[in-house]
């Protein structure tokens, strides 16, 4: 059975008009014609009566047996066409880091949408930590990684995407509100609200802490991102996050630390080096890199209109 002559039927039982199919399917009457007459005689039955007065047609007793049956079949068919084409693009598992996904999600999500490639991708979100770990494991195929330094490893390919600034965020209403900079080591009595240990924002608070030797009193730790931004902003506490987390709030204050070289949230895209990247892989690495490269033209432009 034609499954062309099969879709020309069931618009012809919507239409019930030979013209009407023609017209809705962008093709002659008579290739319609032509293909209702084949379908009859290939099952040897009539599928539909003409109703002169009417200047249409009627299903006969076995078209509606076929109308019903059509549906169905065609369905059939366009789900397994799209599964066997599946084979040509196996499930990506993604790792995405919740801080990196809520800034990234909107734009990259939406271009690897556009190309398709939105159902073949297994979001993975934790710490990016806990990801590192699985990308050298072979549980997650990429991941966007976060790190207080540059990732240099055995296992794993490192591409470096972006840095950001990590700094002292606050309420607009803290006394450290409006300053030029802050010395970690004033944030001793301050009530500290930090994300979860998976999280390398955590590690860089630790780092900070012993090489100043202080232990700042944290209140409320969270592996939720905009549960943390939401405290800060009502003034229960202060944070250590980089620039891109707070970025797009403006009830959170944002100070520089005093420090001889400026401490910064790194962010890379990372696999194993035993993995073998797909095409769609590959596509998904230049979303990824093509997307800071027009977020830092856009800042460069920004920066010379604000001079």
């Amino acid at each position: 059975m034609n499954l062309k002559d099969l879709e020309y039927f069931q618009t012809l039982c919507y239409t019930r008009s030979f013209t009407k199919t023609a017209e809705a399917l962008y093709v002659s009457q008579p290739s319609v014609t032509f293909a209702i007459h084949r379908l009859e005689d290939e099952l040897g039955v009539k599928l539909f009566e003409i109703n002169k007065s009417h200047r249409s047609v009627e299903l006969t007793i076995a078209g509606q047996y076929l109308q019903k049956k059509a549906g169905h079949i065609l369905t059939e068919v366009e789900n397994t066409v799209r599964e066997i084409r599946e084979f040509n693009h196996p499930t990506i598992r993604l790792g995405l880091p919740p801080i990196i996904g809520g800034y990234y999600a909107a734009d990259i999500m939406k271009q690897i949408d556009d190309k398709g490639l939105l159902p073949f991708i297994n979001l993975v979100e934790d710490g990016s930590e806990l990801l590192l770990k699985k990308i050298e494991e072979n549980k997650i195929d990429l991941a966007i990684i976060g790190s207080a330094s540059p990732i240099h490893s055995s296992k794993i390919v490192s591409i470096p995407i972006t840095r950001s600034e990590l700094v002292i965020c606050t309420s607009r209403q803290h006394r450290f509100s409006g300053r030029s900079n802050i010395n970690f080591q004033e944030v001793e009595h301050e009530k500290m609200l930090l994300l979860g240990q998976s999280f390398v924002h955590r590690t860089a608070f630790q780092y900070f802490s012993k090489k100043y030797r202080i232990k700042p009193k944290v209140v409320y730790q969270t592996d939720k991102i905009q549960t943390l931004k939401a405290l800060i902003a009502v003034d229960c506490g202060i944070s250590l996050l980089s620039r891109m987390v707070v970025s797009d709030a403006e009830d959170i204050a944002m100070v520089p630390l005093d420090e001889e070289v400026i401490p910064y949230f790194y962010v890379s895209i990372c696999f194993n080096k035993n993995h073998a990247l797909s095409e769609e892989e590959k596509s998904i690495i230049e979303l990824f890199q093509a997307h800071e490269k027009e977020a830092c033209e856009a800042h460069k432009d920004f920066t010379e209109i604000a001079r």
